[in-house]
């Protein structure tokens, strides 16, 4: 999901799957805007998410890194993961 619709509406169930223990890797694209609505900001919810979810970690879509190996990592940890990948808007 992307940072806006994490602060609209999926930090909810984000509160609702850990409150229920649930196993889930949560994908957050953190453009830091609201591109479908016109370009709004977007409040940098890094810390509210590490304040819900432990193994809350930040990548760099563009960097050089094994994503297949940081997700199959995520997928075989126990409880919720979040990564959030940090990627300006390119429009905005």
């Amino acid at each position: 999901m992307g940072d806006f619709g994490l602060a609209h509406s999926g930090i909810s169930g984000l509160i609702n799957a850990v409150h229920n223990r649930h196993e889930l890797v949560v994908i957050v694209l953190q453009n830091e805007v609201s591109a479908m609505t016109g370009g709004q900001d977007v409040p940098d919810l890094t810390e509210l998410v590490r304040a819900c979810v432990r193994d809350t970690g930040i990548m760099d879509p563009k960097a050089d890194i094994d994503i297949k190996d940081l997700l199959e990592r995520k997928i075989n940890a126990e409880g919720i993961s979040v990564i959030l990948a940090r990627a300006r808007c390119p429009r905005y």
